[in-house]
């Protein structure tokens, strides 16, 4: 038989039915913040799967990497010559095509001749003058030579005989000096390129009075087959500069144009400075070039490299791939399960395309070129492109 609950004791049920209801909510909210904090812990296991991140690749190879030291550098001249007038006198003509390339000993420009030719015949009439009173003077001294043994001609007849004899040859071989130092002037009054070169602009008009003072000139020649390039390197790459040079062999030279994109000439190593500039650290360099097809322009601004060693059968690496991070330079290096691992490498040389990688890297793995911004360590990528 039951027995009913008496009034006195259902506020303490009420109580406890509260107390389990609270319990049950309790434990219900507490199953519902593991399972939230387990989605959030492993998603790939409750959730959708993360898309694969595009990239770009390349892979790592095995070969030899040139070592160049690359600076700004400017093409001058061989040689630079100014044509000026070795006497004065109005210009007649200019001989030579302004811009145009001239050959050792074409004529270039032409002076008044007139008063040049008139002093030479000046010359001429007085060197035939002494000349013959040079054959008198011998021929008297030859009959005071055949009368002096018979008395006929005193001693101081002979004496003066043969000074005179001498006096006019001294004044013929004067003579002989000016009419060569006037048929030299009337010479130079043809003026004649000194060096195969390119001519500049013409600075004296035909018509005006030129002279040998003046400073500008008549027309200046560079020798521009061969040229020169003249650039620096920094006084902690001579050592291996002047190492390269004594190796025996000739130091290649390359001349870029000013972008990088496009290889001008390619010369040989030919002098070094002999000290080392205290403001800049550096020393100046000259490189040949022969400059058959004229690339090369006086005082054009081009890239110089200079080859100092090539580096056997290295790693090398695309210089894009390598990325920057605290601990020093790294590489996404895709494995096999199209994931990336971030490595830590160390770098040889390197040039704008390319680096060697002696450390970190395999020949034969494929890095990461492009496409860095969502990637990390272990993501999934896909490659759509690689080189």
């Amino acid at each position: 038989m039951i027995t009913p609950l008496s009034p006195s004791k259902l506020p303490g049920r009420r109580l406890v039915l509260r107390v389990a209801v609270m319990a049950s909510v309790l434990f219900l909210l507490y199953l519902a913040g593991s399972a939230l904090f387990a989605n959030k812990e492993h998603p790939a296991n409750h959730g959708p799967a993360s898309p694969a991140i595009p990239v770009h690749a390349a892979g790592a190879v095995r070969g030899d990497f040139p070592v160049y030291f690359s600076s700004l550098g400017t093409v001058t001249a061989y040689n630079t010559v100014t044509v000026r007038s070795r006497v004065d006198g109005e210009l007649l003509n200019n001989h030579f095509t302004e811009g145009a390339m001239v050959k050792n000993g074409d004529l270039l420009a032409e002076i008044d001749p007139r008063p040049f030719a008139a002093q030479v015949k000046q010359y001429q009439g007085q060197l035939q003058r002494d000349q013959a009173s040079l054959l008198n003077a011998r021929q008297n001294l030859a009959r005071i030579r055949r009368l002096r043994p018979k008395d006929s001609a005193t001693q101081q007849d002979l004496d003066n005989a043969v000074a005179q004899v001498a006096e006019f040859e001294a004044a013929v071989i004067m003579d002989q000096g000016l009419l060569d130092a006037a048929a030299l002037q009337l010479e130079f009054t043809k003026i004649n390129a000194p060096l195969n070169g390119l001519a500049g602009l013409s600075a004296v008009d035909p018509g005006n009075i030129v002279q040998t003072t003046d400073s500008t000139g008549l027309v200046i020649i560079n020798q521009v087959q061969p040229i020169n390039v003249l650039f620096t390197v920094t006084d902690t790459q001579l050592p291996q500069v002047l190492e390269a040079r004594k190796a025996g062999h000739p130091v290649r030279v390359e001349a870029w144009d000013r972008v990088k994109q496009t290889l001008l000439a390619t010369g040989t190593l030919s002098a070094l400075d002999n000290q080392v500039n205290i403001s800049t650290g550096t020393v100046r360099v000259k490189g040949d070039f022969t400059n058959a097809d004229n690339k090369l322009f006086p005082n054009l601004f081009v890239n110089a490299k200079i080859l100092v060693d090539t580096l056997k059968g290295v790693c090398i690496i695309p210089t894009q791939a390598v990325q920057l991070g605290r601990q020093g330079p790294f590489v996404y290096v895709v494995e096999a399960d199209n994931r990336v691992a971030l490595r830590q490498v160390s770098l040889g040389p390197a040039d704008d395309e390319h680096s060697v990688a002696t450390h970190g890297v395999s020949p034969g793995e494929r890095v990461v070129i492009d496409g860095f911004d969502r990637l990390g360590d272990k993501a999934l990528v896909t490659v759509i492109k690689e080189k």
